[in-house]
Formats: C-alpha cells, structure tokens, sequence
C-alpha cells in the first residue's frame, strides 16, 4: 500500500469514529460518560478529538498530495457551510423535528 493509500483509509477509518461517537451523544447524550473508561471524557468531547483526528489526516492527505505544508482550512467554503446548514434546517422542518 503507497502512503497517499494508507493514509486515505485512515481518513474513511476516523469518520467511521466520528459517526460511532456521534451515535453515542444520541444514545446517551452529549454529557454522558462511560463508567468503564479509565479518564472520565465526555460523548462531546470524544467527538471533538475525533473530528481533530479527521482534520490532521486531511491535513497529512493534502500535504502528501501536494507535497507542501498544506493546511486543510484551505479548503473550507463558507458558502458552502451555510448552504448545508439551511439544507439541514429544511429537512428538519420536511421530518417535524422538534
């Protein structure tokens, strides 16, 4: 497996985390903590360590692509941000969610 390889599955691997703990704040909220870990964090947090996880590996993917320090807020589109964000709030409204 090349690197540019290996490190792609690493991203699809850290969003798969992100969907398991964003799971786990719908099942048991974003305060809740698991009595079996051994450092007491939040659902939340885990989330938010997860989701810097995804970001260092886009940031890796592009440096490797690109072969120059590369930082993956290049990328980010307001525009398009706020375009899902509306998209979100509609389907909120089409599903009645309260």
């Amino acid at each position: 497996m090349h690197k540019l390889d290996h490190i792609v599955a690493v991203i699809a691997e850290e969003a798969s985390e992100i969907t398991k703990e964003a799971m786990k704040i719908q099942r048991f909220g974003a305060k809740s903590i698991n009595p079996l870990d051994t450092k007491p964090v939040t659902s939340e947090q885990k989330l938010f360590d997860e989701l810097n996880d995804l970001l260092a590996t886009v940031e890796m993917y592009l440096e490797e692509r690109y072969h120059c320090r590369m930082s993956f807020t290049t990328l980010v589109d307001r525009d398009k941000m706020e375009q899902k964000k509306a998209k979100v709030l509609t389907m909120m409204n089409i599903g009645r969610v309260e």
